[in-house]
């Protein structure tokens, strides 16, 4: 069974790496890995991609209906029922300076 374990994993399409931390964006803004890809700023109810990369909630729903069903990093497919909200510490257990005063909000 081994053997055909690893044919059907080789069929799987490789992910692509994540978005190295405290790299300078094109305003020369540092993007950290609590930072979502779009705004810019700490994620707010963050939630994954189909490809992994993981926004603010607002951000990525927003970028799927105006723009199309894709992820903005990676332009691979990414339904809106396929995203995946995540659960991470706050901003304030992150030491994010100001914290994020209501997470619940979108």
């Amino acid at each position: 069974t081994n053997g055909a374990d690893s044919r059907n994993r080789s069929h799987l399409p490789i992910p692509p790496p994540p978005m190295p931390p405290n790299v300078l964006d094109e305003f020369d803004q540092i993007i950290d890995k609590w930072s979502c890809p779009i705004c810019k700023e700490p994620r707010i109810n963050p939630t994954a991609s189909t490809s992994g990369y993981v926004f603010c909630y607002k951000c990525l729903v927003s970028h799927i209906r105006q723009k199309g069903e894709y992820c903005p990093v990676t332009g691979r497919p990414c339904r809106e029922t396929k995203v995946v909200r995540l659960f991470e510490p706050t901003a304030s257990r992150r030491g994010v300076a100001g914290g994020i005063s209501n997470a619940a909000d979108m």
